[in-house]
Order: C-alpha cells, then structure tokens, then sequence
C-alpha cells in the first residue's frame, strides 16, 4: 500500500460507513449520492487490498481490518479538523447559531404581543 495513494476523502467516506452501517446514511453525513460513496469504498477497498465492508442483512458489517483501523482514522480525522481550526470554526458556529436563534424566538415574541395588542385596540378579529 502507498500512503501516497490515500485520498483523506476515502477516510472520511470510510469513517461516516463505519458509523452508520449504510451507504446511503453515510452519503447523506457527507453530501454525497450512495453512488459516489459505494466508488469511494471501491477505491479505499483496492489501495488498502481489504473488503473493509460486507453487505449483510442488517447493513454494511465492517471487517476485521474495519474495526481495526475505525478508531485511529477517527482520530487522524479529529486530529486534522483541529489542526486546521474545523472543530473550532464548527463550536463558534453552532454557539452563534444558538444565541441568534434565542435573539429572533424573542424579537418573535415582541412582535406578536404587539400585533396581538395592536389588533385588541383597533378591535380587530384574529
């Protein structure tokens, strides 16, 4: 295997099918058509030389070269987001997601106790 041929997409892919089983699930996580995560998996398949996944009833059952390398591809994956500030970036987002949605649920409770005050004065039904 040639670290050079890894594509850290192909990890990413790898990662999302490990956590839901199913290609289509892990499409969704990352944007991505369960075509264009099953041509990822084929490609990770041939540069790692493993199934890293078989189909079962219940899903995408990982194999034992999968649950041997699942919790350090996580890691290496966390470890590059951090790296480049992504898991930082995210938290700030997310926090300023929250604040702003507090701020409009309040200015949306303004606004309709006005309209609902505004419409008792002027004696207009709902």
């Amino acid at each position: 295997m040639s670290s050079e041929r890894i594509d850290l997409n192909l990890l990413r892919v790898f990662d999302a099918v490990f956590e839901d089983r199913n290609l289509a699930l892990a499409g969704k996580r990352l944007n991505l058509s369960q075509s264009a995560i099953s041509h990822a998996l084929t490609r990770l398949r041939q540069v790692l030389g493993d199934d890293l996944f078989v189909r079962t009833g219940k899903g995408m059952e990982p194999t034992v070269r999968a649950y041997g390398m699942a919790a350090q591809v996580r890691g290496a994956l966390q470890q590059i987001k951090a790296a480049l500030g992504v898991v930082v970036h995210d938290l700030a987002m997310r926090a300023l997601s929250q604040s702003l949605l507090r701020k409009m649920r309040g200015r949306n409770r303004f606004l309709k106790c006005f309209t609902l005050g505004r419409r008792e004065l002027l004696g207009v039904a709902e």
